[in-house]
């Protein structure tokens, strides 16, 4: 069996996963971290300021310069780690990794500086003890980062107990303590990292799972609302959806329109040539319908039959007429054969009903005024335009011109 190195470290990220992995911790961590940094600037200043009020305290014994040399030390040190994460702050969005390795050498700084006060105090191990533990709670540290971190700073507080102790000899009792909080140091840092990574991984894996419900669910919900012999949606889509579109639009002040569209003669059609080639002539016709209107505020639906409704959003009146007379000539233009048609090829009626901004009629209404239009085009001859009006509660329709070329070319 295959040992994964990097699993048996207690390091269960991919190399992929941990670029998401850091700027997850950069997400959750960068706060904290300068809270962490603002009281650690605090409490320097104050034992800084303390001192300096009793000046004779300083040059009463010498060691305590070296108390106040450190103070002001790991105040500067912090001051620019934090203000280094700040300047930075913008291009750690896009290199987290960098947050990370900051403030693992700040943590390697102020062991030692936590280990050299502890030394030269005597040997006494609570500094040392409470910052390693600080630092393996803080700071993200993999499991061998952890050893490796902490275990030289064990060393160097072996050497400096070493070289401050008096004869040059190493208190047991001292040696024993340091070393068991290094290694409960370093045991918490890798629970904490291996629960961060676990804990992001089972995220990251149910959001992926989360996704692939979505594309699932849409997918099924686009077979639910489409039609399944021309690709467009069906009339459930129309019942369902299209009234939340007109909803958007109204509140979004946008004008709409709804097209009805039927092609001429098509029982004669199918008797001629067949319900097979009818529905060959339903899709040429539906994807003529589609590529012509194709844009992202329209949705094309099939009524039924031969018949198929257009739902037009956010376009003026003008562009409504030209769209509609386009759709008819590209119909005409194909020359899809039909004998039973006076032109010899297919051609639509179009009926269509434009609703302004301060329209309060809802999708069924205006499906019911469109599909007016339509058949009053059929009455005036098919192959050919109608508008719905309504003025003052009357009913009218405005036939487009066609002309005798365009009917017969």
């Amino acid at each position: 069996m295959q040992i994964n190195v990097s699993q048996w470290l207690g390091c269960p990220l991919s190399k992929e996963e941990k670029e998401g992995f850091y700027s997850e911790v950069l997400r959750t961590l960068y706060w904290p971290t300068m809270f962490v940094g603002i009281l650690i600037l605090l409490f320097e200043a104050v034992m800084i300021l303390t001192t300096l009020v009793r000046p004779q305290w300083i040059a009463e014994l010498p060691y305590r310069r070296v108390y106040f040399a450190l103070y002001v030390f790991l105040f500067l040190v912090t001051f620019v780690f934090m203000a280094a994460l700040l300047a930075l702050r913008d291009r750690l969005q896009n290199h987290p990794r960098i947050f990370v390795h900051i403030c693992q050498a700040y943590a390697f700084f102020i062991c030692l500086w936590g280990s050299f006060l502890s030394a030269f105090s005597g040997g006494d191990t609570a500094v040392f003890t409470y910052v390693v533990m600080g630092v393996a709670v803080m700071i993200v540290l993999q499991p061998w980062q952890a050893a490796l971190l902490l275990g030289v700073n064990q060393c160097l507080f072996y050497l400096l107990l070493y070289l401050f102790s008096q004869g040059g000899s190493l208190a047991s009792g001292k040696v024993i303590n340091s070393l068991i909080a290094t290694l409960l140091a370093v045991l918490i840092a890798s629970i904490l990292y291996r629960n961060k990574a676990v804990n992001y991984q089972n995220t990251l894996t149910i959001t992926q799972q989360n996704e692939k419900i979505r594309v699932i669910n849409n997918q099924l919900r686009s077979l639910v609302l489409a039609d399944e012999l021309t690709g467009a949606y069906n009339r459930r889509f129309l019942e369902e959806i299209l009234p939340e579109k007109l909803e958007d639009a109204r509140r979004a002040g946008e004008e709409v329109a709804v097209f009805m569209m039927d092609i001429d003669r098509f029982k004669q059609y199918n008797d001629i040539y067949g319900h097979v080639q009818g529905d060959a002539c339903l899709v040429s016709v539906a994807d003529i319908i589609h590529r012509t209107a194709l844009s992202e505020e329209s949705y094309f639906v099939r009524y039924g039959g031969e018949e198929f409704v257009l739902f037009l959003q956010g376009e003026p009146l003008p562009r409504c007429r030209e769209l509609a007379e386009k759709i008819r000539k590209n119909i005409a233009r194909c020359r899809l054969d039909h004998t039973g048609c006076p032109t010899g090829y297919v051609t639509v009626s179009i009926g269509v009903c434009f609703s302004g901004v301060s329209d309060t009629r809802d999708i069924h209404e205006l499906v019911h005024c469109a599909d007016e239009a339509m058949y009053f085009a059929k009455k005036a001859g098919r192959n050919q335009v109608c508008f719905y009006e309504q003025d003052a509660g009357e009913e009218s329709w405005e036939e487009e011109e066609i002309s005798w070329e365009e009917t017969n070319p």
